[in-house]
Formats: C-alpha cells, sequence, structure tokens
C-alpha cells in the first residue's frame, strides 16, 4: 500500500479547495469578461466582481457599508501583493496594508 503525498512545497502554488473551483467556474462561464471594459459585458463581470470582493470583506469581518468601508484589493500573484503592502508602509499608510 503506497503511503498517502504529503506535499509541502506551497511557496508557489496549493490545492485549491472544490468549492473555490466550482464557483470559478460559474463565474468564468458567465461573465468572462474584462471587468475594467466599458461594454455590457465588462460591466456584468465588475458587478461580479465587486459582489465577490464584498462577500470576501463580510467573511473576514469588515465593514462594506456607511463611512470609511474596508477596502479589499485583489493582485495578480505575492510579488505585487507584496509591493502594495511595503509601498503602503513607506507612505505610512497604516489603514491600507492593514
Amino acid at each position: 500500500m503506497a503511503s498517502p503525498l504529503i506535499y509541502l512545497d506551497h511557496n508557489a502554488t496549493a490545492p485549491i479547495a472544490p468549492e473555490v473551483v466550482e464557483a470559478m467556474g460559474a463565474a468564468f462561464d458567465a461573465q468572462f469578461a474584462n471587468p475594467a471594459s466599458q461594454h455590457g459585458p465588462g460591466r456584468a463581470a465588475r458587478r461580479v466582481l465587486e459582489e465577490a470582493r464584498e462577500r470576501v470583506i463580510q467573511i473576514l469581518g469588515g465593514k462594506t457599508k456607511g463611512h470609511q468601508t474596508d477596502q479589499l484589493v485583489f493582485t495578480s500573484g505575492g510579488t505585487e501583493a507584496n509591493h502594495l503592502a511595503l509601498r503602503g508602509l513607506a507612505r505610512g499608510d497604516s489603514d491600507f496594508c492593514g
């Protein structure tokens, strides 16, 4: 009997939960357009993106309504996220990077 695989190299990638794959697949099928575009499909994709952003903020316990709502920035990966955090720290913007 083979031992189960123990994968410890999550530096560049990690397994994705089946629920995430399902949700992403549904979003890719329904709203595949560029959310920065001004045409109808782009605006629809932007709405999906903003609804997802609000759900994540709520899951994290942030404020999505009222004065000074919390912000969530999606990045393309770890390097971009680190750069964004360092720029916020360099500016002295403690709200910017948590």
